[in-house]
């Protein structure tokens, strides 16, 4: 257990040395990312009474 348990935070900083490598070359490519998916999650949930109307909308043409 205790082997076990070493090892994995071994194994996860060379995952971690990894993913700065690539980080650094793609952290704008990243950031625009994720602000765009934060922002459009904010959207989402300030216009979700306009997206319920027009899904409904849709359902009842059908």
């Amino acid at each position: 257990m205790i082997k076990s348990f070493k090892t994995f935070w071994k194994e996860l900083y060379e995952l971690q040395k990894e993913y700065g490598k690539w980080m650094k070359k793609h952290w704008k490519g990243f950031l625009l990312l994720l602000l765009s998916s934060i922002i459009g999650g904010e959207l989402l949930w300030f216009f979700r009474d306009n997206v319920k109307e027009k899904f409904s909308k849709k359902d009842e043409e059908q």
